[in-house]
């Protein structure tokens, strides 16, 4: 698939779930603002607990596409460095299915730098096919 032609997919998927997109830009902009990972860890976890297998990856790189067109221009006006998103486990796959990671992140995400504050928030997500490990990071 082209660039563009991707970005056309997630528009329109993004627009038919047009509430929970709202839910999840309004969510994580108040984590990014308190810089506190807790709330949006938590709201993406009742997400993904109660979405159909199948869709799990849609709304991963849903969010990855909003996270970089809509708020990496606005780190400096939250006072955030980056961020970091990790998901492990069975991925968008039921049954006897090898596991997968996805992960990306945005602006400085070091961990061994002293200078730079962290919130780091691990979850696991449980689902029929077995549990997910989710971590998020702010950087700031």
């Amino acid at each position: 698939m082209s660039q563009i032609s991707s970005r056309k997919f997630y528009i329109k998927y993004f627009k038919k779930n047009l509430k929970v997109t709202k839910q999840i830009i309004g969510i994580l902009y108040y984590s990014l603002i308190l810089k506190d990972s807790f709330i949006f860890v938590n709201f993406f976890k009742k997400i993904l607990e109660k979405l159909n297998v199948k869709s799990h990856k849609k709304v991963f790189l849903g969010l990855k596409k909003l996270l970089k067109d809509l708020f990496k221009p606005l780190f400096n006006f939250f006072g955030v460095y980056g961020i970091f998103f990790n998901m492990k486990g069975k991925i968008g796959v039921s049954g006897n299915a090898k596991k997968r990671r996805y992960y990306f992140y945005y602006g400085k995400h070091s961990i061994t730098t002293r200078r730079i504050k962290v919130d780091i928030k691990h979850s696991p997500i449980w689902t029929f096919t077995g549990s997910l490990g989710f971590t998020f990071m702010i950087f700031y």
